[in-house]
């Protein structure tokens, strides 16, 4: 038997149908809504936890405010805010913070989001009024806000800040929500007080350490055992005496090209350059476990770079020069010294005193060292003498190395010509006096040149004289001109075999005097070590 057949809009199908639909419609808007809350859910998570400073304002009423000002007929926002500056005022009272993260309480200082939404205004300063006007002119603009600005912690303490402030998709007509980010300048600001503080005189690595840990760095002063370095050119006053400024300059540029090359190389810090004498230091700012040793190598390295520097001096017609080094460590003071107008980082005490003195019986190509530096750089040292000087202050006499090598990681041997000394036919008449530091002895004394070389002699002196003391020296039967010329030599720790005789290094030759011995050699009859 047929089934009846249904009518062709069956009510009951249709209910079936729109049931179907309204379910499904339900499930679709069940699942946006999840969908909507999952993306809130990561919005949140990734707001709260940035690493960068995010806030979250309303500035809902502010747009009121400032649409109500152009249904008044203001159309140049600017000027109107700028001839109104109770209108900002206005505008600041009506914005409202809703949110911030966690990376703002880290940089505003503050224990919790209601100490910092509770005290937000004090924590301002009033440049942030200028930069809520450079904001809103933006925002009104269709533009991405941008500026720097000091801002002031809970703590009160001051920051440099980066502000970005843009409109969120969906709320460009209401400005309901504005999401503000906050970037922390004060590590560049350091970065760059570091650089303008030290960049001079610290390698590129050292200042990086500086700027990663600006805790190393105590710029009120403090305490430290460093090693101190004091360089010095042989005799350069009068050789600069006798050149143009010109070529003065340009001996001294490129002496310091390639020792503070050197300097840079094992991190020392150049602290001072005075004419053409260095101060180096080694454990400040940045501290240095190895520092004795750093400081010995890199003073063996200086000294074997003079000979690139005699070089280029050689292929520019210019002289040749020499270097005496001293190195000593001691506990002095160093930290940002000065006036509130004028400051720099130096270093204080009286072993910076005693490292010059030191300095100051070195020749021309060596290095002396302190007995702190002997003990503190080790058995590594290769020292090839010793010998004691008296230092101003200091009643017994203190012992000084000369320094010949450093092994160990280093292995750096200084290059040291042999001194070779032409035994002259005829003993050479000479008159010398005594100096005392700075002071010249009284009168002159009569000696002779009996060996020569074109760095030292050796003299029979009437008077017996101590190593490393310092004489002043004149040719004598000779022409007027070349008596009046004056060189300088420094007594050495290795005596002549002669008695009555003694080795002098010379620090400081014109060249009218270095011309004559020149022409002496060649009357010599053996040449002798």
């Amino acid at each position: 038997m047929a089934e009846p057949s249904k009518p062709e809009n069956d009510p009951l199908d249709e209910q079936v149908l729109a049931k179907k639909q309204a379910l499904k419609y339900a499930e679709d808007l069940a699942q946006t809504y999840g969908a909507l809350r999952a993306s809130e859910k990561r919005y949140r998570a990734l707001f709260e936890y940035a690493p960068v400073s995010l806030w979250e304002e309303d500035l809902s009423q502010v747009k009121e405010h400032i649409d109500s000002m152009r249904d008044r007929g203001i159309k140049d926002v600017r000027k109107y805010f700028d001839d109104h500056p109770e209108e900002v005022t206005i505008c600041a009272n009506l914005l409202r913070i809703i949110d911030v993260n966690k990376s703002t309480l880290e940089l505003y200082e503050a224990n919790s989001k209601e100490e910092l939404l509770g005290s937000i205004r004090q924590s301002l300063t009033q440049e942030v009024q200028g930069g809520l006007k450079e904001e809103l002119i933006a925002l009104s603009e269709g533009r991405t806000f941008e500026q720097e600005a000091i801002h002031r912690t809970v703590k009160g303490r001051e920051i440099s800040v980066l502000i970005r402030a843009i409109i969120p998709p969906g709320c460009e007509e209401s400005w309901s929500k504005v999401l503000v980010s906050v970037y922390d300048l004060t590590e560049r600001v350091r970065a760059e007080f570091f650089k303008k503080m030290f960049g001079r005189y610290l390698s590129e690595e050292v200042m990086t350490t500086l700027i990663e840990n600006p805790e190393s760095v105590k710029l009120g002063g403090e305490k430290r055992r460093v090693t101190i370095m004091m360089t010095d050119l042989r005799g350069f006053t009068a050789l600069s005496e006798r050149l143009d400024p010109e070529q003065v300059v340009q001996m001294l540029n490129t002496y310091f090209e390639v020792m503070v090359d050197v300097v840079h190389k094992y991190s020392g810090t150049l602290n001072e350059i005075v004419g053409d004498s260095m101060l180096v230091i080694f454990g400040a700012p940045q501290e240095m476990p190895d520092q004795a040793q750093k400081a010995v190598a890199c003073a063996i390295e200086m000294q074997n770079g003079m000979e690139r520097v005699n070089s280029m001096n050689k292929g520019l017609g210019l002289p040749e020069i020499e270097m005496g080094i001293g190195i000593n460590e001691a506990e002095v003071i160093v930290g940002n010294i000065g006036s509130s107008k004028r400051s720099k980082y130096g270093v204080v005490g009286s072993g910076v005193n005693l490292t010059s003195h030191i300095e100051s019986y070195s020749t021309g190509g060596q290095i002396l060292i302190s007995e702190s530096v002997r003990k503190k750089a080790g058995e590594n040292l290769r020292l090839d003498d010793q010998m004691k000087m008296r230092a101003k202050g200091v009643e017994a006499p203190l012992t000084i190395y000369d320094v010949g090598g450093i092994g160990g990681i280093y292995n750096l041997t200084l290059e040291r010509e042999p001194v070779s000394r032409l035994t002259l036919v005829r003993e050479i008449p000479v008159r010398y006096s005594v100096l005392d530091g700075k002071y010249m002895g009284e009168g002159d004394q009569r000696g002779s040149i009996l060996r020569l070389s074109p760095s030292s002699a050796e003299l029979r002196l009437k008077t017996a004289l101590e190593p490393l003391t310092n004489l002043k020296l004149n040719l004598s039967d000779v022409s007027e001109d070349l008596t009046r010329k004056d060189f300088f030599g420094k007594v050495s720790q290795d005596q002549s075999k002669n008695e009555h005789c003694l080795s002098v290094r010379f620090t400081s030759v014109p060249p009218e005097v270095g011309a004559y011995f020149q022409a002496l050699c060649q009357y010599a009859t053996r040449l002798e070590d």
